[in-house]
């Protein structure tokens, strides 16, 4: 957050409404008549409880619990749209391809017919009101909403032939277009885990801590007897969760980790990290954080470690969940 530009685009987000053309997301297109019991069985999420016209994310394990892919899921009337990172794409057909034996389930990947652009601010839903948007949409498109903890965050999915026009009309008509740097400090600020920094195959969901990814009452699903163990057991050694450095002026780099005295292994491993407009600039980092440490309250001394394996002192604490 350095130029005036991120600047404006970072105000523009959080006090207006800004804009964002999303990149690298892969859209599945699943229909059939039995669609919504075969994915009801396979995500972590109750699908039946998904009103059509409505989304909701979920993900997809393999059988001891860890993620295989980050969804949304985008429930239409006789379809359901699965959006997923372009990077866990092919997992996540080959997977559902696996389980469909019987089933009356057809999968289409539909990524190159459907873009999306996100609006985020107070005044994006009023955006959305719009005539150019409600045409856009009409043309067939659906609007996801994904309220963040601070960020009011509208996901528009148009036809690839709608984009262009949507946003040249956002632009004519002064909302600002934000950058990936400027969303990234977005998300950090907002605790959200993206896939290839928070989430990896390596990830037990639990771990994560995403709010309301998980259904404890719908049934079996892939991975479910893990992930009911650890739900019942009340915790995994490690959660993710915000971390602010107090002091340190130095960049703070992914896959650094801190060690405090006393503990006989790392107690945070960062996974992503910013320069903070609502913390003075300071560095915020996402990063798993042992339970040893997770509800300690006010600062602590510790040495970061980069992976290149310079280290410094460091001041830091440990944002309470939620």
């Amino acid at each position: 957050m350095t130029t005036r530009s991120t600047n404006d685009e970072y105000q523009a987000a959080t006090s207006r409404a800004a804009f964002r053309r999303r990149s690298g997301i892969s859209l599945i297109k699943a229909i059939g008549g039995d669609v919504i019991d075969f994915l009801q069985g396979m995500v972590t999420v109750d699908v039946k409880g998904i009103a059509a016209d409505t989304s909701k994310r979920a993900a997809i394990l393999d059988t001891k619990g860890h993620i295989l892919a980050d969804l949304f899921l985008h429930r239409r009337e006789k379809s359901v749209f699965i959006e997923t990172d372009h990077r866990t794409l092919n997992k996540l057909v080959d997977t559902l391809n696996r389980y469909i034996i019987m089933e009356d389930v057809t999968l289409t990947d539909v990524t190159g017919e459907f873009r999306s652009v996100s609006l985020y601010g107070p005044e994006a839903h009023d955006r959305l009101s719009d005539q150019a948007v409600v045409d856009a949409v009409a043309a067939g498109g659906w609007i996801a909403h994904r309220e963040l903890i601070e960020l009011n965050r509208y996901d528009v999915w148009l036809p690839v032939g709608q984009v262009e026009g949507l946003c040249s009309y956002l632009h004519d008509s002064k909302i600002t277009e934000i950058s990936d740097a400027t969303y990234e400090v977005l998300r950090i600020e907002n605790g959200d885990p993206a896939w290839g920094s928070e989430l990896t195959e390596a990830t037990l969901l639990p771990e994560a801590e995403i709010p309301d990814i998980v259904s404890y009452t719908k049934g079996c699903y892939v991975g479910q007897e893990i992930i009911a163990r650890l739900h019942s057991r009340g915790h995994t050694n490690r959660v993710l969760r915000q971390v602010l450095f107090t002091e340190s002026i130095q960049p703070i780099s992914p896959e650094s980790l801190i060690y405090i005295d006393g503990e006989d292994r790392e107690v945070v491993r960062i996974t992503s990290a910013v320069r903070s407009p609502k913390y003075s600039n300071s560095w915020l980092a996402l990063g798993y954080v042992r339970n040893t440490i997770v509800d300690a309250e006010g600062s602590l001394q510790g040495k970061i470690v980069d992976k290149e394996g310079n280290g410094m002192d460091v001041r830091f604490s440990v944002a309470p969940r939620g």
